[in-house]
């Protein structure tokens, strides 16, 4: 190996260090279900909803699968997230920043993957994946990437960063995320 892809490694390496922990968190744990509007799942994973919204939202982390999520929308909002924080603020050096899922849904469902970047002023950018994720009643594959080059609106710093999963903000569903890896390359 030259020394050139050698620093490439390490350049990959170093941004996707700590990218599933909270992911790992849960694969590692059994967890019942819970009732929750918004709030934190595990450190570094949180569910967010549009205040304006009602929505009843359970969760579980059943031996198998990541996290199940079960929503029924009394008022829908304009939005519903699953955020996942990320330690990489600095992303120069990426060729590519992707994601893996399985996925199954009682319902078919389409949902929405963005990388999203806090920058100066407390305001933040969306750079949402190109494919919409399909859920459906069997268990199906997804993965998709960003090259940050061919991105010239996503910053290279950002003050924090997060990937998230949009729900539908109107009706209901029952999702089972079975796998989620995100990555570097």
């Amino acid at each position: 190996m030259t020394r050139d892809n050698k620093e490439v490694m390490m350049t990959h390496t170093r941004l996707g260090a700590g990218l599933n922990e909270p992911l790992d968190a849960l694969r590692a744990m059994q967890v019942d279900e819970h009732e929750a509007a918004d709030g934190q799942v595990v450190p570094g994973l949180f569910i967010h909803r549009d205040p304006a919204s009602e929505v009843n939202l359970r969760w579980s982390s059943p031996r198998g699968r990541i996290l199940d999520v079960q929503t029924r929308i009394d008022l829908p909002g304009a939005w519903l997230g699953l955020h996942l924080s990320l330690p990489m603020t600095d992303i120069s050096g990426a060729g590519f920043i992707g994601f893996a899922a399985r996925t199954a849904s009682a319902q078919p469902v389409t949902i929405r993957a963005c990388l999203r970047s806090g920058v100066e002023g407390g305001s933040f950018h969306d750079c949402f994946f190109d494919r919409y994720i399909l859920a459906q009643p069997e268990e199906s594959d997804y993965m998709a990437m960003i090259a940050p080059d061919r991105r010239p609106l996503l910053p290279v710093q950002a003050v924090w960063r997060e990937f998230i999963l949009f729900l539908p903000p109107s009706h209901g569903v029952h999702l089972a995320l079975i796998d989620l890896r995100l990555f570097v390359v």
